[in-house]
């Protein structure tokens, strides 16, 4: 449920060294947040409960909207209507926590996306909820990060990003997925791929548990090497 056509080259690995089939460990592309993403506000279009757009309400040099399409930073959650409810102060929510998550996967370059919504998801429950994020997002001061101050500005803008606020009134508190769906299906984000976490060394698992380990392994591997072989062959078909 990703968007094919924004950010798809990033995600061409070579099947052989796929060795499982867990999910590639992502996380949105610093280059692209800081070229396209630069002081987005959450906007919705008038008259729409499904869609938000992302985009800075500064103007822009001209060097500056190079690689900018006009299509960056839609967010279609149309076909989520199930998940989101046709409710804008929902779809609302996903936005302002989305931009929160661009700001920490700038301050925690080893995050990838499940270990950034884990911190969404903790400051959500625990640490205060969504008024917890606003004034994350209002606050305009360095709280001991290591990321430099110039930065967080670029990346947050506490008189725009807020804007809509005035307009919806409020918004609900977003379930994890429903941020995870919106920020995967924002035009032009990129996201790079990072490398596998070091794997837990389980030292009370017996010579049994480790044989059939071992034969889940295989059996996942062979099914991978089945279906690479079968998108090859297709390919040479074409």
């Amino acid at each position: 449920g990703e968007n094919d056509d924004d950010g798809g080259d990033d995600m061409d690995v070579d099947s052989k060294k796929v060795t499982t089939l867990s999910p590639l460990r992502r996380r949105p592309l610093s280059d692209c947040l800081l070229s396209k993403f630069r002081d987005a506000a959450v906007h919705m279009p008038e008259g729409s409960s499904s869609r938000l757009w992302l985009y800075s309400d500064t103007s822009e040099s001209e060097n500056d909207m190079v690689d900018y399409d006009e299509d960056d930073g839609i967010i279609d959650m149309s076909k989520c209507s199930q998940l989101v409810g046709n409710a804008s102060e929902q779809l609302y929510g996903c936005g302002i926590c989305i931009i929160w998550l661009m700001q920490e996967s700038q301050r925690h370059k080893d995050d990838d996306i499940f270990d950034l919504l884990d911190r969404l998801e903790n400051v959500l429950e625990y640490g205060g909820g969504m008024n917890a994020i606003f004034a994350s997002l209002q606050s305009s001061t360095n709280q001991a990060t290591n990321v430099p101050q110039e930065m967080l500005s670029m990346l947050l803008s506490s008189h725009t990003t807020l804007d809509l606020y005035d307009t919806v009134g409020f918004c609900y508190h977003p379930r994890r997925h429903e941020v995870a769906m919106a920020l995967t299906r924002m035009r032009g984000m990129k996201f790079e791929i990072l490398p596998e976490k070091p794997k837990e060394v389980d030292n009370s698992e017996t010579s049994e548990e480790e044989a059939k380990r071992l034969e889940e392994e295989a059996k996942k591997k062979a099914l991978a090497d089945l279906w690479a072989n079968r998108r090859k062959k297709r390919g040479m078909n074409r």
